[in-house]
């Protein structure tokens, strides 16, 4: 250490035996630490912004503890980051939250002794699921059970004494209707989801039965994060069937803000999704799904708030709308609305890949369960919301249309308010849920370091101040280069594959449906098709696991993308030789009923190809780049609509999307020819 550290007051550090902080990793080799202390640079944000050039930005410390062992070749790198005062910290005995980085791996943590060197699964490192509720979980979700009792007690009373507030100023009679059966269903929704935390407690925390009764689903955590997925997915669902239907009662003669909208969103998640999947990489897992979680909640909250503002003043007879149906104040509000929208979509998107690419192979790994069969639950809760939630929530959205003579303001103030309460409702205990998965999982704790020997060259330079060893570099990619490592990534043609898949108008998307209803296809029959479509894709759900254990999901893969071209091919075909006909309307409706089996295994199957194949850091930038991807191909098949516009060229809609699924098919073939004409890709472990 140097004279100059001495007298900043830094304790001088004598070398300790590394055989007795390891945890046993090389007893008894002679080895030691040094200290280095060194300034941490302001944000990037600031840096980007050249903030910190034009005043003294107040810059922070860091201590780096380094403990070598050249009988073994290993280091262990202790970073202490932050406000504590490391010689007070060791003269106190105080516990200090400190990183550490060894092994290819870094984790954080908070013991005393923070200069201590431990192995990978060292002190204050994991535990056993006892039902205890270590990661705030048994408080969150008891504090939720009592919101709940009491929003079902309230939403009752206001049923049953709604009259007492008729003779109360506007709006609170609108207001107390508008209330009920958001509260009714959210006091129901959510005594149901607390009460699953307390009953997966009691079923896994009895210590002589857990080993017995974890079965192949990864046992307690996963049971948690299916409830986590759920909610997460229900609401996602609700969302984004509300919010266009919303946008339909403000703007009743146009449909081009709410397409708009749409648009833009789309091309916001396409060019920020790279650099979100490097943040994915390069952060820690809790931290990322909270922050991810309470900034979609935020972007939801404003966007419910500033709706609210604009149906409210939808119903004013003295608003006329100017361009596109807007004034001053409603383009402010729209303008609002699009940005939170893109935010919060964006932030979805994180939490799905890493909850549904990361965490969950970190649990198989973790645990020993099987994969495929978690990939399966999952998608079936997936399946399962995106039937439910949108029929509910139009249920809620017509609740008043049907009992109160076409009352579209409460219908509307229903529907934001469900959607806000459900969301607050669901926030402390998605985040509750996942802390206590990954407080009980060693691997979710860790992130691996993804140029290992950089980073350490990086780090531990000699003299090095704060643009040398900002950590791990892993968020640090620009998006050309996230764009290339996924284009040049061994997976690219099995995720290309999946991504063609969007465009195509054959979907149960929104331009096949306006062409339904364009040749007058009764609304029941389509609401019909689509319910039976979810079944079939059930079924493909319950079949996939089977077919993938005899053959290898690759293979699974592959027949199941060649059965859902060959299932819609006579849809296709009917359209293109008949035109616009009875016959040809029924053949598309029996075409994308049937194929939904299919398209769902193949669904399962390329998730398994990015779960398996792609390493641990760069997991969250190529699954993020697979979203910008079919994103993109989306938004072409809609530009196409927007080109043949009149229905009766639905034809020449067809064909590009039969020459879509076609071409994905043959791209998937050349993927697993390639691989297993070079004896196939070595498997990935996550931890």
């Amino acid at each position: 250490m140097s004279a100059a550290e001495e007298e900043e007051g830094v304790p001088i550090l004598e070398t300790a035996s590394h055989g007795g902080s390891s945890g046993g990793s090389c007893p008894g080799s002679p080895s030691g630490f040094r200290h280095r202390r060194r300034s941490v640079d302001p944000p990037g944000f600031i840096r980007t912004f050249g903030l910190d050039r034009l005043y003294s930005w107040p810059k922070k410390t860091e201590h780096l503890f380094i403990h070598e062992c050249e009988h073994c070749n290993t280091r262990d790198v202790v970073r202490i980051r932050g406000k504590h005062k490391v010689d007070h910290a060791l003269a106190s005995g105080e516990e200090v939250e400190h990183e550490h980085y060894v092994g290819g791996y870094r984790y954080r943590h908070k013991h005393k002794d923070p200069h201590e060197a431990h192995d990978l699964h060292g002190k204050g490192h994991g535990y056993h699921y006892d039902g205890k509720g270590r990661g705030g979980a048994k408080v969150a979700a008891a504090a939720v059970l009592c919101a709940s009792l009491v929003a079902l007690a309230l939403g009752t009373y206001l049923a049953l004494g709604g009259k007492t507030f008729e003779g109360m100023p506007y709006p609170v009679p609108l207001l107390a209707r508008a209330a009920v059966p958001a509260l009714v269903f959210c006091g129901l929704a959510f005594a149901l989801a607390s009460g699953s935390y307390f009953a997966i407690a009691a079923f896994y925390g009895d210590g002589h039965r857990r080993d017995g009764v974890e079965g192949r689903d990864g046992g307690p955590h996963f049971a948690l994060m299916c409830v986590s997925h759920a909610l997460s997915a229900w609401e996602d669902r609700m969302w984004q069937f509300a919010v266009p239907v919303l946008m339909m009662r403000v703007f009743r003669d146009t449909l081009l803000p709410g397409a708009l909208f749409a648009l833009v969103q789309y091309l916001g998640v396409v060019f920020l999704m790279p650099k979100a999947g490097a943040l994915i990489d390069g952060s820690y897992r809790i931290r990322l799904a909270r922050h991810a979680i309470a900034l979609e909640n935020v972007c939801i909250f404003g966007t419910c708030a500033l709706l609210g503002l604009m149906v409210h003043r939808a119903e004013d007879k003295g608003w006329k709308g100017k361009v596109l149906g807007l004034d001053g104040a409603m383009a402010a509000y729209y303008s609002a609305i699009v940005v939170l929208g893109v935010v919060g979509e964006v932030c979805n998107q994180i939490l799905t890949i890493s909850l549904e690419q990361d965490w969950v192979v970190v649990l198989a790994k973790e645990t020993g369960r099987d994969l495929t069969r978690m990939n399966v639950n999952m998608k079936r809760i997936d399946l399962l919301c995106k039937v439910l939630a949108p029929g509910l929530i139009g249920v809620f959205l017509d609740f008043f249309s049907l009992l109160r003579g076409q009352d579209a303001m409460a219908s509307a103030l229903c529907g934001i308010l469900l959607l806000g309460l459900f969301n607050a409702l669901a926030w402390p205990l998605e985040v509750s849920l996942l802390g206590e998965i990954h407080d009980g999982l060693p691997g979710l704790q860790m992130k691996r370091i993804r140029n290992e020997a950089a980073f350490y060259e990086d780090l531990l330079r000699e003299g090095g101040e704060a643009e040398k060893g900002k950590g791990d570099h892993s968020g640090d990619r620009s998006f050309l280069e996230t764009v290339k490592l996924y284009c040049t990534h061994r997976v690219f043609l099995a995720s290309l594959s999946f991504c063609m898949l969007f465009m195509t108008v054959m979907d149960n998307g929104t331009l096949v449906t306006s062409y339904l209803v364009w040749r007058q296809v009764n609304a029941g029959a389509l609401g019909l098709q689509r319910g039976v479509g979810a079944v079939v894709g059930l079924a493909g759900t319950f079949v996939y696991p089977k077919l993938a254990e005899r053959m290898g999901y690759e293979k699974v893969g592959l027949w199941s993308i060649w059965a859902f071209t060959l299932c819609m091919a006579p849809g296709a075909a009917a359209q293109l030789l008949l035109g616009p006909s009875r016959t040809s309307d029924w053949a598309l409706i029996a075409a994308m009923v049937v194929s939904r089996a299919a398209l769902w295994a193949f669904d399962l199957a390329e998730r398994q190809v990015m779960q398996e194949e792609c390493e641990e850091e760069s997991r969250g930038a190529l699954n993020a780049c697979q979203v910008s991807c079919y994103q993109t191909l989306y938004c072409v098949i809609q530009v196409f609509g927007m080109v043949f516009w009149h229905p009766a060229n639905f034809s020449v809609l067809t064909a590009i999307s039969l020459g879509s699924l076609v071409g994905a098919s043959a791209v998937y073939t050349m993927w697993y020819t390639n691989k297993n004409r070079r004896g196939g890709y070595s498997r990935i472990d996550s931890v």
